[in-house]
């Protein structure tokens, strides 16, 4: 996109998302296990993580009930299948590792709230449409 199309009063600095949870402890050991992303804030009530693209954000939020029930997340990972191969006895899988028209191999996990997160790799052909 063309930075002057986007104004300098929108240009992200930093790329937040935020997750409200039910149970943190459960949600901190399955995000740690899962993603081993390093933490940059813990501070009791949430917790703030570097996934090297962006800060991903849980808050425990007793009060909610599926507070997240209407998004989803998708995570460009450098190898889908080998990733695949690691988790898919230790997570709940929603959907097996598939191919796409649209040119990835992704699977789907859900989190221990139900949160879905897809995985993916581009595949050779789309990686090679988009040079």
């Amino acid at each position: 996109m063309n930075i002057s199309k986007r104004g300098n009063l929108t240009l992200v600095r930093e790329f937040r998302f935020i997750l409200l949870v039910n149970d943190l402890a459960a949600q901190r050991s399955f995000y740690e296990e899962v993603f081993g992303w390093p933490i940059i804030n813990d501070w009791g009530g949430g917790i703030l993580y570097d996934t090297g693209a962006a800060v991903f954000e849980l808050i425990q939020d007793l009060e909610a009930d599926k507070p997240n029930a209407s998004c989803r997340i998708a995570i460009m990972v450098p190898d889908v299948w080998t990733l695949f191969e690691r988790l898919k006895d230790k997570v709940i899988i929603v959907f097996p590792l598939r191919d796409n028209s649209w040119g990835d191999t992704s699977f789907r996990i859900s989190d221990p709230d139900g949160f879905p997160i897809t995985l993916f790799t581009m595949t050779k052909e789309r990686i090679e449409l988009d040079k």
